[in-house]
């Protein structure tokens, strides 16, 4: 794909897509259609769960622990609040220093190793539509930042990995 068949930033890419797919859009739009329905049941439980045979043992844990993200959190994890606390205060530490130096780096700008090859961008420009920002520490933000709760994610289960394993040794 050329630059030229991009479709511009902030505008909607989905007619350009429908447009290159080689399915006929009647088809397109029915597969679009059945995907919807399918996510409907995992969307509103409550509503359409009954619908589709889901019985209440799904709903048991929501009747339970209400629905708090910090609640489910420590249930399905095994941390602590003060555990998980740790992790996003960690995580949102790192990608704030990464934005100050971004941000910093406007005043002199940011050189990246020759060897790490960052000036070729076939592939990452065929993928995807992100601007690149030259002399940036971070050149791409979306793709950069959207990064947050993968890192979380990864805390979350290392943490929780560890703590396990402690408790396990101090056990024998």
């Amino acid at each position: 794909m050329c630059k030229a068949d991009v479709t511009p930033y902030w505008t909607c890419v989905y007619d350009e897509l429908s447009r290159q797919d080689p399915i006929p859009l009647p088809l397109q739009r029915l597969f679009l259609c059945l995907v919807a329905i399918a996510y409907l049941p995992i969307m509103f439980p409550l509503t359409v769960g009954h619908f589709v045979g889901l019985d209440d043992s799904y709903f048991e844990f929501d009747e339970e622990h209400t629905f708090n993200f910090l609640t489910l959190m420590s249930v399905t994890t095994g941390l602590s609040p003060l555990q998980l606390y740790v992790c996003v205060s960690l995580t949102a530490a790192f990608f704030a220093t990464l934005v100050w130096a971004d941000i910093t780096a406007i005043e002199r700008p940011f050189r990246w190793p020759k060897v790490w090859e960052t000036e070729n961008n076939a592939c990452y420009d065929d993928m995807f539509c992100e601007p690149s920002r030259k002399d940036r520490l971070i050149r791409r933000p979306g793709n950069t930042l959207s990064n947050f709760f993968y890192l979380f994610s990864a805390m979350v289960v290392l943490t929780s990995s560890y703590s396990r394993a402690f408790i396990s040794e101090e056990k024998t």
